[in-house]
């Protein structure tokens, strides 16, 4: 079996273990998996089949995963909280406070509580940073519902806090290049809402640093409806581009080597100066593997850069394999592209071309996504858009000069505020066209979709799987990519 087999199926057998912990199978899949694990040593040690070896290590490494789940969830959960009773207490600001109309929601770590993480509404004013020491008197809540809890427990929250008196004690507790990375990405932030509309300007804080403050409800409401969210989570998609750029402005002046280190070394902090989302760490990585398999002359797998991707997410927090949604919905569509995408647009092999702004590229990636991620909608938000591959066609293909065109306005700003308004000019007719989709398609209702059980996920995804099979043994070399 090739390296990069072996490879797979360990990080496969620890990410079903750490899986089945979440789940809260931990116990019974211990037992089973030890049984498991004693029948392969013994039947490798009568036989001396390298085999039955191998599938003793992969239990092993399976019961490793259910062990450091069940740990990091207990670590979590067992900090000494107190619910229901009025508190006093010390927090650090632990991310970039979120404005919202008149509010602030801000995390706080309390190291009175082991670390424990809790969510604060307050006040709009005074304004409190990222790295503030606060003195916090009220009474923490759990949080409500049960689900609500569980998706929070995954970046160890513990609990929530509604307009508690709060008083600033100090500044820069914190990691001071984090609390700079925040500070630029609000001078950008603020370099949009200066040179370009209200609409226009949150569309492109969002599509270039993920940042969705400036976004009204109802243009929140038309992204989901429209099937358009991903444009500003910060996706595989658009870090390709912000990848793309950032090497291409290196190339500039320096050698293509440090060139690319630059570039890792930029998306990196890009990734930080957005909070380090699970889809935008998983993108990242991504990201990075292609670069550096380029660079190195190495043959790209993505079935196993998908396995490094997710076993180094899972080994920095477990909690986000089954308790994020936005994790399982990434990789999801990430192994639609990869896979079903290509099967897809064997269905058509005798059209050629993208055609204008590559719509045909842009339906079958919407299409493959789309699929893939169909009956997790469903389970989690009651529906999916209808409308999402017209939405996605319209404005998948501009998105990556409507981000270079922000990227521009941003830069420029540092330098002239009049030269930034010029490129402003520039950008607006495209992000103006792109909230007119979103706002026009937005307003199509959801369908209402009944719920669904586990067997219909495995139905549905043994015939994706069937699907895909059956196009790669009729056209084997129409590839991956």
């Amino acid at each position: 079996m090739p390296p990069g087999d072996h490879f797979f199926y360990a990080a496969l057998f620890f990410l079903g273990g750490v899986g089945g912990a979440s789940l809260g199978l931990g116990p019974w899949l211990l037992v089973l998996n030890a049984a498991f694990l004693a029948a392969f040593l013994l039947i490798w040690r009568s036989r001396r089949e390298r085999r039955f070896f191998a599938l003793a290590a992969l239990s092993l490494l399976f019961a490793c995963g259910a062990i450091y789940c069940r740990a990091s969830t207990m670590a979590v959960q067992d900090a000494p909280v107190p619910f229901g009773r009025d508190v006093s207490f010390t927090g650090i600001v632990d991310n970039d406070p979120e404005i919202s109309g008149g509010s602030t929601d801000a995390v706080l770590r309390v190291p009175e509580y082991s670390g424990a993480r809790i969510i604060v509404k307050l006040s709009r004013y005074p304004e409190y940073s990222y790295g503030d020491e606060l003195r916090i008197a009220g009474k923490i809540e759990r949080p409500e519902p049960a689900s609500y809890a569980t998706y929070l427990l995954k970046e160890r929250v513990l609990g929530t806090m509604s307009f508690p008196e709060s008083s600033l004690i100090a500044s820069g507790r914190t990691s001071p290049l984090m609390a700079w990375l925040y500070r630029f990405k609000d001078s950008i932030v603020g370099a949009f809402n200066k040179a370009l509309p209200a609409e226009e300007a949150a569309l492109a804080a969002g599509l270039t640093v993920g940042e969705r403050g400036g976004f009204t409800a109802a243009f929140d409401q038309a992204m989901r409806q429209s099937g358009t969210t991903h444009l500003v989570a910060l996706s595989g998609y658009n870090i390709t581009i912000i990848t793309t750029y950032v090497l291409m402005f290196f190339l500039l002046f320096a050698r293509r080597r440090r060139a690319i280190i630059l570039t890792v070394v930029a998306v990196v902090l890009f990734v930080l100066m957005t909070g380090a989302a699970a889809s935008v760490v998983r993108a990242a990585i991504m990201g990075l593997i292609v670069v550096l398999a380029k660079e190195t002359g190495r043959l790209f797998d993505p079935r196993n850069a998908i396995a490094l991707a997710g076993v180094v997410m899972v080994a920095a927090n477990p909690l986000v394999l089954v308790f994020d949604v936005g994790f399982v919905l990434s990789f999801l569509a990430l192994i639609g592209l990869v896979y079903l995408q290509p099967a897809l647009e064997g269905l058509l092999r005798r059209v050629k071309g993208d055609g204008l702004l590559s719509w045909r590229k842009n339906l079958f990636t919407t299409s493959a996504a789309q699929f893939m991620v169909l009956p997790v909608l469903v389970q989690n938000f009651g529906g999916f858009s209808p409308v999402a591959l017209l939405s996605n066609v319209l404005v998948l293909g501009l998105i990556p000069l409507t981000m270079g065109l922000s990227f521009l306005l941003a830069g420029i700003s540092f330098v002239s505020s009049f030269l930034a308004s010029i490129v402003g000019i520039l950008a607006w007719p495209l992000l103006k066209f792109e909230t007119a989709v979103i706002d026009i398609l937005g307003s199509a209702p959801l369908p209402a979709w009944p719920a669904i059980g586990w067997a219909v996920f495995v139905a549905y995804y043994a015939a994706i799987a069937f699907f895909i099979a059956w196009r790669n043994k009729k056209h084997p070399h129409v590839e991956a990519i």
